[in-house]
């Protein structure tokens, strides 16, 4: 919740002002309420005390926070193996974060001049996006679509990423070639396919694929209740009919 917050305080071309930081705190406790979460703290002040005191009792070294966290950082950072690149930016990112995420994978302190590197690259971006960037022409930009595409019924209701980690989940294929050549210089470790669900995700299954059949309608059920209405349309296809459908359309 307050990690973009500081972000942009340290690296962005400007800082939250108080009230996007307490319009973010009321949009992520409103989530928390619908998923059912209690005593959620009623501040700003009072949850980032919380996270502190949560951090300082269970943000200690662990194996498992290695597997997870190298994971991530490769994820965070599409960039080719060839020369050492990704090794140096695994280095620069524990010099930008908190020395504590760095302890807890642990991670050996870094080189003072890796830290000067990545820091002035980012001051750096800041201050182009800041003063020398045209304006931008979407005001949107995350892993997925701001508006969601329209389907028919009968239709499967799946979408694609905007954008890619190294492992190319959900990736379309594009010419042979192209894919060929991410793999070769590094920046996916894997081609599209139907293994990664190259056609795309639904909603209601994205996840480990031995149990996207599992717990549909419940999904559906907790959706509803989250968003106060009901979920209709092609986004209600059920699974079985999919595969009725698919299956006619085969013999035809």
């Amino acid at each position: 919740m307050f990690e973009p917050v500081r972000w942009a305080a340290k690296y962005g071309w400007r800082s939250f002002s108080p009230l996007e930081v307490h319009v973010s705190f009321l949009f992520w406790v409103e989530i928390g309420k619908r998923m059912g979460i209690k005593d959620i703290p009623n501040s700003v002040e009072e949850f980032q005390h919380w996270e502190k005191d949560y951090e300082d009792n269970y943000m200690v070294p662990a194996r498992t926070n290695v597997e997870t966290g190298m994971w991530t950082v490769d994820g965070f950072f599409l960039v080719p193996e060839a020369f050492g690149i990704k090794n140096l930016f695994r280095k620069g990112f524990f010099t930008i974060t908190e020395d504590r995420i760095r302890v807890a994978m642990m991670q050996p302190e870094q080189p003072k001049w890796i830290f000067t590197l990545f820091d002035s690259a980012l001051r750096f971006m800041a201050c182009y996006a800041r003063y020398l960037r045209l304006p931008a022409t979407s005001a949107y930009y995350s892993q997925v679509q701001a508006k969601l595409p329209q389907f028919t019924d009968g239709d499967e209701p799946v979408m694609t990423p905007c954008f890619f980690m190294s492992k190319p989940w959900y990736k379309p294929k594009s010419s042979y070639l192209w894919d060929w050549l991410m793999v070769k210089i590094g920046i996916h470790d894997s081609m599209p396919g139907s293994a990664l669900r190259s056609e795309g995700y639904r909603l209601d299954t994205i996840g480990p694929s031995k149990y996207e059949r599992d717990g549909q309608e419940e999904i559906f059920q907790m959706a509803e209740k989250m968003l106060g209405c009901p979920i209709e349309g092609a986004w209600r296809t059920p699974l079985e009919e999919l595969d009725r459908l698919n299956s006619k359309k085969i013999k035809h």
